[in-house]
């Protein structure tokens, strides 16, 4: 269906945003959207009290230019008689947003300098702004009824058949019914043992399984399996490290602090009992930064995409040495493989070094996605794994990952990330 723009009228205050006020008017009108403004009719039939209500009241969408003037006059803390115009329309909005009860109202904020945020109504408060003209896209998006991500048609469920043990390692750590406790039966019991993995100072990852694991008020407290004396010494490097260490189990990621190291034997078993401190991930201004046209989005699905699908940035032979889009390249590269503050780079997909172990498939792809999720998580890719399934096929390992990005603002829903494909093992 050919898509159809709303009908639209801008409430705005007289002053220095006129001509942008009239060219935002003038582009829409343009480009399909029926834009209505007052400077298109300059005597209305009925007089201005009767255009501002049929006009704040009956069309689909009232874009609000907000600046201090229009919420000064919104709030009547303009001397008398000036800017009658902009409170009355202010109020017919008001109303209308009251009425509305929740539903859509139809009535959004805009502003031509981000500045300018802080002098949105309260009736408005709740509402996404766009800065234009940075955000004219996205806001001609909403006019046009045209979203940038559409949600997918339910599929069929997929069949998942039991988990079965292989050398005690499952294809899928299983948590525990609580949300904060996971834990495994001994040697002895049905349920096979799930592993953490820990990315350490030095870059070394190691794996560990562990037989109970519980996640309360930013403490972790995990029982890991020692199986023999390399195990021990690798666990003990924990220690050693004074920054926070990366770690992961089943999707989900953290950075931890070793508050207290316990060696013991239980019912046979020779354990390592960590209490663990969780230190969250670091942000840095490049997490949300949006890069010559590139958003932080882009950049995170880009990173995604290294991650599981081992996708190498352009070659100098592809683009020229000394092109400009080189450079663009090389600056994006540096977003896209930087660490963050993380303490985890991402030159090549970490799935490669495992899929070459001599280990059983089984066991390599629990290794491959454990690591997988750590590295998502780490980065600042994404903060909350959807799903993550593996499996080898001929061309190497095929990819099905959904993953959510950290919420931006309150009333707007985070980012999903998609990467679906095949990550070459040649």
């Amino acid at each position: 269906m050919e898509p159809s723009g709303l009908a639209t009228v801008i409430s705005y205050v007289r002053g220095p945003h006129d001509a942008k006020v009239l060219a935002l008017a003038e582009r829409l009108n343009t480009e399909g959207v029926p834009c209505d403004l007052d400077l298109f009719d300059p005597r209305p039939k009925g007089g201005w009290s009767r255009w501002m209500t049929e006009k704040m009241t009956g069309v689909e969408i009232v874009l609000v230019v907000c600046s201090q003037d229009y919420y000064k006059r919104y709030h009547l803390e303009q001397e008398g008689g000036i800017g009658k115009g902009a409170s009355f329309e202010g109020g017919m909005l008001g109303r209308r947003v009251l009425e509305a009860q929740g539903s859509e109202h139809g009535v959004i904020p805009i502003v031509f300098d981000r500045s300018d945020l802080k002098w949105i109504p309260e009736f408005l408060r709740d509402e996404t702004p766009f800065v234009l003209s940075e955000q004219f896209d996205d806001l001609y998006r909403v006019l046009t009824r045209q979203p940038a991500f559409v949600k997918p048609p339910l599929g069929r469920v997929r069949i998942m058949p039991p988990l079965s043990s292989i050398e005690g390692v499952t294809t899928q750590a299983k948590p525990s019914a609580s949300a904060h406790t996971e834990s495994a039966t001994q040697a002895t019991g049905t349920q096979p043992l799930p592993l953490a993995v820990f990315h350490l100072e030095s870059g070394k990852i190691i794996f560990g399984h562990y037989t109970e694991l519980i996640r309360a008020d930013r403490t972790i407290n995990i029982s890991l399996l020692v199986h023999d004396d390399e195990d021990a010494a690798h666990f003990s490097e924990l220690q050693t490290g004074r920054e926070a260490v990366p770690m992961a189990w089943g999707l989900a990621g953290t950075r931890v602090r070793v508050r207290s190291f316990r060696e013991l034997h239980r019912d046979g078993q020779r354990l390592v009992e960590l209490t663990l401190a969780e230190d969250p991930v670091r942000s840095t201004f490049a997490d949300d930064i949006n890069f010559n046209g590139i958003s932080a989005d882009q950049i995170a699905l880009r990173r995604a995409r290294r991650i599981l699908l081992n996708e190498r940035p352009p070659t100098d032979s592809e683009l020229g040495m000394f092109s400009s889009q080189r450079m663009t390249e090389d600056m994006l590269e540096h977003y896209v493989s930087g660490s963050g503050g993380s303490g985890v780079g991402i030159k090549a997909s970490p799935m490669l070094a495992i899929a070459r172990s001599p280990n059983e498939e089984a066991i390599k792809l629990e290794a491959m996605r454990l690591v997988c999720a750590l590295f998502l998580t780490m980065t600042k890719t994404v903060e909350r794994i959807v799903r993550l399934d593996l499996r080898f096929v001929a061309e190497g390992i095929a990819v099905d990952f959904v993953g959510a990005r950290a919420r931006q603002a309150i009333n707007v829903e985070p980012t999903t990330l998609t990467v679906v494909g095949i990550c070459p093992l040649s």
